[in-house]
């Protein structure tokens, strides 16, 4: 590789989306171009060490093919996360089948061309008759079966509503909600232009429309024998976004900590002062009452 094709491959591919990704993260319009590089650089490295550590778990297997379950096995101890992940990855299915529906009857492929292995199709009833696939994580117990019971319609219906009051749902649904908290807070005493403009910034991303260029940020052709699906693509570009978010809001909290601290420490010395004053005032008022006792 030549020096004009790794200056190429080393250019800032993101600016512009990292920029409103910071905005809808810190309401910092215009950062620093050395705070978005910094940050493109972050993620870049830590998306490859994903695709690496996810190569290893696939050799493992003896597969020469990532699939959504090694990237998913990575992020496994964050359980906001990852059911945040499965749930991105569901409707992303519902919105192409839903699509497809116009056209053949709504039985199009799993976006992303080859299935994955952990994943299953299961059909869910509605205006539009879609498939919603379900992935299956490979930590779970029933991962380890490759077939599952039939379950009758009314006992389906039973098992749904028993799936949305799990432990998963109920830290995804609380993790839903400190969120869109935060962009209600933010979003609060916008104008209509400054929300038109922040609607337009949630919408960055990595990956929508952007593949090629995600996979020359990645360097797939280096780290990858073969070209990645469309599905590994969208789980790297989530998982991107999620070092952004993680990038600003951490550094938020810690900015936020330490003026705290610096206010306290400030009051701290203040307080400090204004005893030392008021120490050297009643000494002074001291010395003179005993100077007039002994005139007297």
């Amino acid at each position: 590789m030549n020096e004009d094709a790794i200056e190429g491959a080393s250019a800032y591919k993101y600016q512009q989306e990292i920029a409103q990704m910071m905005f809808v993260s810190t309401e910092i319009e215009n950062p620093d171009p050395q705070v978005t590089r910094l940050i493109e650089d972050i993620v870049r490295n830590q998306v490859i060490e994903m695709i690496i550590q996810s190569r290893k778990l696939a050799a493992r297997r003896t597969s020469k093919y990532l699939s959504p379950e090694d990237l998913l096995f990575l992020i496994r101890y964050d359980r906001a996360k990852v059911n945040r992940l499965r749930t991105y990855l569901s409707w992303k299915d519902v919105r192409k089948n839903a699509k497809d529906s116009g056209g053949e009857g709504g039985g199009g492929a799993p976006a992303g061309g080859e299935a994955g292995e952990g994943l299953e199709e299961t059909v869910v009833d509605g205006p539009l008759r879609v498939n919603k696939r379900k992935m299956r994580l490979p930590w779970e117990l029933s991962a380890i079966f490759s077939d599952y019971p039939r379950v009758s319609a009314g006992l389906a219906g039973n098992a749904e509503d028993a799936e949305e009051e799990d432990e998963d749902t109920i830290e995804t649904n609380e993790d839903s909600l400190r969120r869109l908290k935060a962009a209600d807070d933010t979003t609060r005493r916008m104008t209509r232009d400054e929300y038109v403009f922040y609607s337009e910034c949630r919408q960055a991303s990595f990956t929508f429309r952007k593949a090629k260029r995600f996979r020359e940020f990645i360097h797939a052709g280096l780290y990858l024998d073969v070209k990645p699906s469309d599905d590994t693509i969208d789980i790297l570009g989530f998982l991107a976004f999620e070092v952004v978010h993680e990038l600003c809001t951490s550094a938020v909290r810690v900015k936020t900590e330490w003026e705290g601290k610096r206010t306290s420490e400030h009051d701290g010395i203040r307080s400090e002062e204004r005893a030392e004053d008021a120490q050297e005032e009643s000494t002074c008022l001291a010395y003179s009452r005993s100077i007039r006792t002994a005139a007297t």
